[in-house]
């Protein structure tokens, strides 16, 4: 069921009747997990596009939010015309890794405890994992 007007962190769902459409679709086809995830996608858009001073559709970005990960549902997966075949994705490999190492070389440290390490690892000279153990024993949290 569609709460229309929900408001959360100075965004709001747009109410209108393809919005409410769009959201009883999505509930009613894919799981909870999907649901909410696409749910938090329109939110952090939203937070997002008004922390850079863009103007969007809020009614756009939510059928955007809503629809994006659909195809992953087994009744659409199943329609026996794969996405990827529609939309094909050469030297998709190589291009996502550049693409990962230029979003990431600036700010090294936020790859600690996540994948990203080992994309700045093989890709950013002289980058340099951090260690935990090291993190904890250079801390200045306790004094010895």
């Amino acid at each position: 069921m569609f709460s229309s007007g929900e408001y959360a962190a100075g965004a709001t769902v747009p109410d209108t009747k393809l919005a409410r459409e769009a959201t009883d679709l999505v509930r009613d086809s894919t799981t909870e997990l999907i649901y909410h995830h696409s749910r938090r996608v329109f939110w952090f858009g939203s937070l997002q596009g008004r922390n850079r001073g863009l103007s969007f559709d809020p009614e756009l970005l939510y059928l955007g939010a809503m629809f994006h990960d659909i195809g992953v549902n087994r009744q659409f997966r199943s329609s026996g015309r794969r996405f990827t075949a529609l939309h094909p994705r050469p030297d998709f490999k190589r291009r996502i890794l550049q693409a990962f190492t230029k979003g990431i070389a600036a700010k090294p440290e936020t790859t600690f405890g996540n994948v990203k390490a080992d994309v700045l690892e093989q890709f950013l000279p002289g980058y340099q994992r951090a260690n935990f153990v090291d993190m904890i024993e250079n801390s200045d949290w306790w004094p010895e």
